[in-house]
């Protein structure tokens, strides 16, 4: 059965991270969507074998749960993206300013951005391990 779930989230993550890439047209930035393919497989995952089963059962899996969890953890990333750049002189202008007097907080932003990054890979991994030990 682990195969089986890890076939599923493998599936929907590179399905979903492609799509959001292709839709954000950032397909350029190969980093970024290894670590966003990455972060949507292991939410898919660790959603799908920790939601009750439900939906039809497709194999002696039900897939449901997995689509359920990779679409909430797609919507949650995508809305916390950046916008789009700015547009015009007076734009333009206006955050170059923004950046010089917010140049300080970048690098606690970046460093703290990181951390909370990591600590969430590393939950999902831990409720992925702690589903399969734990299982009768």
């Amino acid at each position: 059965m682990l195969v089986y779930e890890f076939f599923a989230s493998v599936l929907f993550a590179v399905m979903a991270s492609t799509l959001s890439v292709y839709l954000l047209r950032r397909s350029g930035y190969k980093i970024a969507f290894f670590w966003l393919f990455l972060l949507v497989l292991l939410a898919t995952w660790a959603g799908g074998v920790w939601i009750s089963p439900v939906g039809p059962d497709v194999g002696g899996l039900f897939l449901l749960p997995f689509i359920i969890a990779g679409l909430l953890a797609i919507l949650f990333l995508l809305a916390f993206t950046r916008s789009s750049g700015p547009y015009g002189r007076k734009q333009t202008i206006e955050l170059l300013e923004k950046v010089q007097r917010e140049k300080d907080f970048r690098q606690i932003t970046n460093i703290s951005l990181n951390l909370f990054f990591y600590f969430i890979l590393i939950l999902f991994v831990v409720a992925i391990i702690v589903h399969y030990v734990t299982r009768r």
